[in-house]
């Protein structure tokens, strides 16, 4: 077996893990928050309400992307879109230099505090919030460093009032 069919990933869909014949574990759950240039007197949002927005996000292929789009159609609307990148750190720069909101993960997963720049409200739509796990080869007795790491994200996890 290859290392990489035996190692540990991290990511978005632990939902996929059965049909990719693989072992997973949600870890927590990931707010969406819009990020605009200047904190309002909101407490949260609907996307509708910012529909006449220009908006800034990720490029078509990454999770952020599908997750905006999949946002927006639900609440029927068509984005103006003013920029796109591969980063979300970008993103989350050109908002604070006021040229457009974002959708966006409520918190750094690095620090577990929110992202610094720009103003955070709580998105309030349905599915504004998404599954992050770690999935493994089902196949095969995973090694010991793919153990310790799941071993130390699930820890992390608990720790920060994710997985029980």
């Amino acid at each position: 077996m290859s290392e990489t069919a035996s190692a540990a990933r991290a990511g978005v869909a632990p939902n996929a893990a059965e049909r990719l014949g693989s072992s997973a574990r949600a870890l927590y759950m990931e707010a969406k928050v819009v990020k605009q240039g200047a904190a309002e007197a909101v407490t949260e949002r609907v996307l509708a309400e910012v529909a006449d927005a220009e908006f800034v996000t990720m490029h078509h292929g990454f999770g952020m992307r599908r997750i905006f789009d999949e946002l927006c159609a639900a609440a029927d609307i068509r984005p103006r879109i003013a920029f796109e990148s591969s980063d979300l750190v970008a993103v989350a720069g050109l908002v604070s230099a006021g040229l457009g909101l974002a959708i966006l993960p409520g918190e750094d997963p690095l620090s577990a505090g929110p992202l610094s720049g720009p103003a955070t409200v709580p998105l309030a739509d349905a599915g504004a919030a998404r599954a992050v796990g770690l999935v493994w080869s089902a196949a095969a007795t995973p090694p010991d460093a793919v153990r310790r790491f799941r071993d130390f994200t699930e820890d992390w996890a608990r720790r920060r009032g994710g997985i029980p």
